[in-house]
């Protein structure tokens, strides 16, 4: 029998910018995004018709609610040749494309730091959407990880680690 998915909640002293240029290549797990919020602003869909930072993607981004869903790849791309993540921003990572609409209740942007009892809330969407990552930058970076096995115990050990330690990196 296989273990289910645990999502852990964390923050981390970066922001989303950071993160997408430090990937060389998606992993499969983030195969496809959904941008939920961009600069405090919850309506990315109707948003990306319009900017400019989105010229490149547009031909293949899918509205989902008020989000966009495209490929990491051509994310990635977008993001190296001009600058989309500036802050307070957030954004979902999945093998499948995402077509269900985020809950109105989950947000994960800053300034304040995550709670695990608003992603226990939201782990129905979660886990029918299929992601494996949330981040959601303002101050820091909160992040929502699905783990499950020899992962989850080395996330929960470095939790208690960082929790001892008062780290900038905190894991739930």
């Amino acid at each position: 029998m296989q273990e289910q998915a645990k999502y852990m909640t964390g923050w981390a002293d970066a922001n989303i910018h950071e993160f997408l240029l430090a990937m060389e290549k998606p992993s499969s797990s983030m195969a496809y995004a959904l941008i939920t919020c961009l600069d405090s602003n919850l309506g990315i869909g109707a948003l990306a018709s319009v900017a400019k930072h989105f010229d490149d993607v547009r031909s293949k981004p899918r509205v989902v609610g008020k989000g966009l869903s495209l490929t990491t790849r051509k994310l990635l791309d977008a993001e190296r040749r001009e600058r989309i993540f500036f802050g307070f921003d957030e954004i979902w990572f999945s093998a499948k494309p995402i077509t269900l609409t985020k809950p109105k209740g989950l947000v994960i942007t800053g300034p304040e730091r995550l709670r695990s009892e608003l992603v226990d809330e939201h782990c129905g969407w979660l886990d029918a959407s299929g992601c494996t990552l949330g981040l959601g930058d303002g101050t820091g970076m909160n992040f929502c990880l699905r783990v499950r096995g020899l992962a989850k115990r080395i996330v929960s050990a470095l939790n208690e680690a960082c929790e001892a330690t008062e780290s900038t990196v905190l894991l739930r």
